[in-house]
């Protein structure tokens, strides 16, 4: 186990100082974010009636990590790669 030297002890609240304010700067930023501006705009979307082998090779295929389940134009669900995982090995 290697101890700090009195140096590093001395510089520590500077650099954890400096740290903080960096951090700080960074949640500023992130704050100022729009959803449209991350958001995914190429959606896929598939039918609720779609087998789960088949939504799973979607998935993989497109990497996609959820799936948002339409019907008349209106959501009616989403399932994501998790929700397929456990269903799969509970099987």
């Amino acid at each position: 186990m290697v101890l700090p030297s009195p140096l590093d002890l001395i510089e520590l609240p500077l650099k954890t100082t400096l740290k903080m304010e960096e951090f700080k700067e960074d949640m500023e930023r992130a704050l100022k974010i729009k959803v449209i501006d991350i958001m995914t705009k190429n959606v896929i979307s598939i039918p609720p009636n779609t087998s789960i082998n088949d939504a799973a090779k979607i998935m993989v295929e497109n990497n996609i990590k959820s799936y948002q389940f339409i019907e008349n134009g209106k959501l009616v669900g989403i399932i994501t790669r998790e929700d397929l995982i456990e269903i799969l090995c509970s099987s």
